[in-house]
């Protein structure tokens, strides 16, 4: 297991080699932390960003074209994250996402949105095989930001009749959105995010 990592938000004049700008912390079940962060090595001037572990360095690549959404890691310390040029599983690019973030379970199943693949929807995948549809999009591209357990169930952001809901299940089963009834008060709008 990764051990805990303090770190600090240096000044703008960082110094070559030096880190920066940390983002997006998501711990695991094993207390292991995976987090985004811009760092400095010479000679590139703009530096890179860069997928972490803890303090172990995952993958990275230059700021200018490489950037990384909310990872996600599981009891395996396994890490899923969307990078600007593909998603990945730990190091390796896996998938082809469509801007939203990605969910990974003990299992090492993944689950993540994508028009890349025929339908437009929210897919599964152990980053091995071709990608299978779980529940395609009703809303078009404002579908996203799954989060899926370790039995399978994927929660999901969708627009049902023209506002964001959040659905369970590949039958796109509402959860919670604009109409439902909810502490005596009736939601007026939702956003889904991990």
């Amino acid at each position: 297991a990764s051990s805990a990592v303090e770190l600090s938000q240096p000044d703008d004049d960082l110094l070559p080699g030096g880190i920066q700008g940390l983002q997006y912390p998501w711990i695991g079940d094993t207390d292991a932390v995976a987090y985004v962060a811009s760092h400095r090595p010479p000679p590139d001037p703009y530096g890179e960003t860069v997928l972490h572990l803890g303090e172990g360095r995952i993958i990275g690549g230059p700021a200018a074209t490489t950037s990384f959404d909310r990872p996600d890691i599981n009891g395996l310390e396994d890490i899923v994250a969307a990078g600007s040029n593909g998603l990945y599983l730990n190091n390796v690019n896996v998938y082809q996402h469509s801007g939203s973030t990605a969910a990974i379970n003990d299992a090492g199943t993944i689950a993540f949105f994508s028009s890349n693949y025929g339908t437009t929807g929210i897919y599964t995948g152990d980053g091995l095989s071709t990608p299978t549809l779980y529940a395609a999009a009703t809303g078009g591209t404002m579908m996203g930001h799954p989060d899926i357990n370790n039995d399978g169930m994927i929660a999901y952001m969708d627009r049902a009749s023209g506002v964001e809901t959040v659905f369970v299940g590949p039958g796109h089963q509402r959860v919670l959105g604009a109409t439902i009834q909810l502490f005596g008060s009736s939601v007026a709008e939702t956003w889904f995010f991990r």
